[in-house]
């Protein structure tokens, strides 16, 4: 069935690239043999062929992109189509025959990025958009393994996101601040991934084994940043074709190369579609953390989130997370109630380039008077960042990205205030 659609959608797209059969050009004798079926012939001249015009080019590496599609080479498609959809980024069927060429190429992740931001196109022919949903519903289904990894250099004006003044007023005294306890610039190398083994163990069943370290090495040692965790649970898909995960956890984070703190806990996932273009995502986690040589600091801590998205064009997607978090200690000054939301926007204009868009505003209300200044902790902090990448660009695989952003906390306790800004340039890949 999907071969039929599939075949339907690359014919209909070359007769809508032919304007006319008056003049039996070169290339429209090609688009002619890709028509009746003359695919070698066709892959041919169209190999051969040198366009002479912007216009020509472009009929050209369609006609080429479907050929390879047609003769089972979807590999040598995809160069082509990505740079037809380059070119025209708001090209609904150009995304989706790049789509299905990555789907067949071995490159699940990135065909459901294109696919999920052309199903909910305006026009799209609805035995189309059902073969759209069926091939995501085969993304969707989980392989033996999956992994991720990204790393990057990462300068920072406050890598220890610590107030820049030198001195505060305490009961109305001054008191000078160590150096070391204020803000410090820092270039650090940061090293994200995971790896998860899948088996099957029951229809839309399947256990989950997965690792993920997040790391952050800096020249000074005192300020690296490790955490680790492992999980172990099941995932599922239900009829309707949504997914869910419950997985317990076990974590452990060592700051400047020593033991921070180890915990156990709970993650539950769900994330299903919603109408023609919408994602939604659901996610709660907690877990009880013990401190290796801050023992107040010991407790649970739990996270409840939302995440939406929703594709308003084929080159355009926007994004919102709402979530709310709250930490208990033994330390009244550390228990802590937080909420914050995420907006975003992801947009690819012509040509390959696509960025996104974040702002982010959370805030964090202590429960304790705090001994020494007096007055319960308040914290309100906002940032804003900008990613981009180019989608034609890879270097062995991997995706370079590079990302600029800010971001500023005010607290009713001067010496928890700061702001930070930090330019990332690092390769990312999905596997």
């Amino acid at each position: 069935m999907m071969r039929l659609i599939s075949a339907m959608i690359l014919i209909l797209g070359v007769a809508g690239m032919l304007p006319g059969l008056a003049v039996a050009s070169p290339l429209a004798e090609a688009e002619n043999l890709l028509r009746v079926g003359n695919l070698s012939e066709a892959r041919a001249r169209l190999i051969a062929m040198t366009p002479t015009s912007p216009a020509e080019a472009e009929r050209r590496n369609w006609a080429l992109a479907v050929a390879h599609m047609r003769s089972g080479a979807p590999q040598s498609a995809v160069p082509l189509l990505d740079r037809l959809v380059s070119a025209r980024p708001g090209d609904a069927r150009y995304r989706m025959e790049l789509g299905l060429a990555l789907w067949r190429s071995g490159a699940p992740g990135r065909a459901r990025y294109h696919l999920d931001l052309v199903r909910g196109a305006n026009g799209l022919d609805p035995k189309v958009r059902t073969g759209i949903e069926g091939v995501l519903r085969q993304i969707d289904r989980p392989k033996l393994w999956e992994g991720y990894l990204s790393f990057g250099i990462v300068p920072e004006t406050n890598a220890v996101r610590r107030t820049s003044a030198d001195s505060l007023f305490i009961g109305g005294d001054r008191f000078q601040l160590n150096p070391n306890a204020r803000a410090m610039p820092a270039t650090g190398l940061q090293i994200d991934g995971g790896i998860a083994f899948l088996p099957r163990i029951g229809t839309d069943l399947r256990a989950r084994f997965g690792l993920r370290a997040s790391t952050r090495f800096f020249e000074k040692s005192v300020l690296n940043d490790v955490s680790v965790k492992a999980e172990a649970g099941v995932e599922g898909t239900t009829r309707s074709g949504a997914q869910w995960v419950v997985v317990g956890t076990l974590q452990r984070r060592e700051l400047g190369n020593a033991s921070y703190s180890r915990g156990q806990g709970l993650r539950v996932g769900w994330a299903s579609r919603v109408g023609r273009a919408g994602h939604l995502r659901l996610r709660a986690e907690h877990e009880v953390l013990r401190h290796a040589r801050a023992r107040l600091l010991d407790g649970p801590r739990s996270l409840i989130a939302a995440t939406y998205s929703h594709a308003l064009a084929s080159n355009l997607m926007v994004n919102g997370t709402l979530y709310v978090n709250r930490a208990r200690t033994k330390l009244a000054t550390e228990d802590a109630d937080g909420a914050g939301v995420v907006v975003g926007l992801q947009y690819g204009f012509a040509g390959g380039l696509v960025v996104d868009l974040n702002l982010a505003l959370n805030r964090t209300d202590r429960r304790g008077v705090d001994r020494i200044f007096g007055i319960v902790r308040e914290d309100r902090r906002s940032a804003v960042s900008a990613r981009i990448k180019h989608r034609e660009l890879r270097l062995g695989g991997f995706a370079p990205v590079f990302e600029v952003g800010h971001e500023r906390q005010r607290s009713t306790i001067a010496l928890n205030s700061y702001r930070n800004t930090h330019v990332s340039l690092g390769l990312s890949r999905d596997f």
